[in-house]
């Protein structure tokens, strides 16, 4: 069992480098765990690998059978947890992620994943609230702007700065949802253009995609909301170089099969390059035929909703990489690419870099202000603090 667990383990750096296919991978890994001892650590590690694939199914499947198989194995339940929460059953992992942290013994990790999981559905406000007392059961102080300390201004490097569990929940957030944490709390952020998904196109422009009931959804582009907010796929078509809005068109998907078919013809005749962002206003999966769902892999989509699920995407057609996109059963769900607010050539020269900073954190409610140039663990992040 030893030697199979350490197969799975193996497999992740080809999963990163796409030279094995994560799904042929899984399927063959769940069929070969033999009973016995260690088949929990299996299932265990079975699951981290889909959960690393983003194979969000695989990864509820093996973590269940291992929390099934031994109901003690270290934090099955919360990786069963998140695994669901990412794979969309949103509102019922959050009603658990809940009741867990009302226990009498709650461990930091619970109410890591429950704030970042408020993050991805938006809760910006509660969300910082667990952040915070995130931080007081992880051995901080209880006030994420208490971080720096007495320091006016320091570039630390994540790792740093933030426990293993924080940077383990927090690396799940997009820029957006770093960015919207941090504004609510009232700091000012200065980041770079946002990549669109793992495409290595960056937005021109600003780009927020909410995907929810009809008075729910919107699209919008530079704050200026362009969605036709029709029942299925409101998809607008937009110029990576200037982020002038091309297009913006409807789709019934919730049962009618002709409008499926005529957006698997439209998505795929839009020119290779182009950005493409998507919602669904109320149901729109009843219609997503064959021709559909291969028009929408051609902007990067890699999952698709089912019956009253929630879509917002935003991906470039005719790339590689995958798009933005985030999916819910019958939650709000919503996701966001960012242009950047800052010159590349003004970040790197320190002496632009703190001028700016200490500029932002003057204007900004808390005085605090943040540099993020990428959300890597290993990022170094620079914040400046004004004080009168």
């Amino acid at each position: 069992m030893l030697h199979h667990t350490q197969q799975l383990m193996a497999t992740e750096p080809g999963l990163q480098t796409g030279l094995l296919s994560a799904a042929q991978v899984l399927k063959t890994s769940m069929d070969a765990v033999p009973d016995g001892e260690g088949q929990a650590e299996a299932y265990a590690v079975i699951g981290d690998v889909a959960a690393y694939a983003g194979e969000w199914d695989r990864a509820v499947e093996a973590y269940n059978i291992a929390a099934i198989v031994a109901p003690n194995f270290p934090d099955i339940n919360l990786k069963l947890a998140d695994a669901s929460f990412e794979f969309g059953y949103r509102n019922k992992t959050l009603k658990e992620y809940s009741e867990a942290v009302k226990e009498a013994e709650v461990a930091p990790l619970q109410y890591w994943a429950y704030a970042a999981a408020l993050a991805r559905m938006g809760e910006w406000q509660k969300a910082n609230r667990h952040i915070d007392t995130a931080f007081a059961t992880d051995g901080g102080s209880g006030d994420i702007g208490e971080l720096i300390g007495n320091q006016e201004y320091l570039s630390v490097n994540l790792r740093h700065l933030l426990s293993t569990k924080a940077l383990a929940y927090l690396s799940r957030l997009t820029f957006y949802e770093i960015g919207a944490l941090l504004r609510q709390r009232g700091w000012g952020v200065l980041h770079g253009s946002m990549q669109i998904g793992s495409t290595g196109i960056a937005s021109p422009v600003d780009i927020i995609v909410r995907s929810g009931l009809p008075g729910e959804e919107y699209l919008t582009v530079d704050g200026r909301q362009v969605s036709p907010q029709k029942r299925g796929y409101n998809i607008v078509v937009i110029d990576p170089h200037t982020g002038v809005v091309e297009d913006a068109v409807s789709f019934d998907t919730w049962e009618n099969r002709v409008d499926g078919h005529k957006m698997g013809d439209y998505l795929r005749n839009i020119p290779s390059g182009k950005i493409v962002a998507a919602t669904i206003s109320d149901e729109g999966s009843g219609a997503l035929v064959p021709r559909a769902r291969a028009g929408l892999r051609e902007v990067g989509v890699r999952r698709f909703p089912i019956y009253a699920w929630r879509h917002a995407l935003v991906g470039v057609r005719g790339t590689r990489g995958k798009a933005v996109e985030s999916l819910g059963n019958g939650a709000i769900t919503t996701i966001g690419v960012l242009k950047g607010n800052i010159a590349a050539t003004d970040a790197e020269d320190a002496g632009k870099l703190r001028d700016l900073l200490f500029q932002a954190a003057t204007e900004a409610p808390s005085k605090v202000a943040v540099y993020i140039p990428d959300l890597q663990v290993d990022a170094v992040i620079t914040i400046a603090r004004y004080k009168d």
